[in-house]
C-alpha cells in the first residue's frame, strides 16, 4: 500500500463461511484488541452485514487513527490480520480508503 492522504481511515471487508462466523468474529476482537496494544491512539470496530442470508457473512473492520492511519500503519493491521485470519477469510480481504469531508 502507498502513501496514504492524511486523516486516512481503513474499512476492511471480507466474506467468511456462515459456520465460523462466531470464531471469525471473536478472532477479528482479538487481531484488533492487540493492535490497539501496540498501537496508541488506534480505535477500531467490527461489524457484520445486516441483510445477509447464505452460506457466508460479511465482516468489516474499521481502523482509525488520532493522527490518521499511515501506510505503515496499514502495513502492520494487515500483517496481523493475515496471520490471524487467513485461515478464516473465503478469498480477498478488501482494503478502503477513506477521509473525512472537509
Amino acid at each position: 500500500m502507498g502513501a496514504l492522504p492524511p486523516a486516512a481511515q481503513l474499512y476492511v471487508y471480507y466474506k467468511v463461511a456462515a459456520t465460523h462466523g462466531v470464531d471469525a468474529v471473536a478472532a477479528a476482537h482479538a487481531l484488533q484488541q492487540e493492535l490497539v496494544a501496540h498501537h496508541t491512539g488506534l480505535h477500531c470496530r467490527v461489524l457484520q452485514r445486516a441483510d445477509e442470508v447464505g452460506d457466508s457473512v460479511t465482516l468489516m473492520e474499521t481502523y482509525t487513527h488520532d493522527r490518521g492511519i499511515d501506510a505503515d500503519l496499514a502495513q502492520a493491521i494487515e500483517r496481523a490480520a493475515q496471520a490471524r485470519m487467513a485461515h478464516l477469510v473465503l478469498g480477498a480481504r478488501h482494503v478502503e480508503v477513506f477521509v473525512p469531508c472537509a
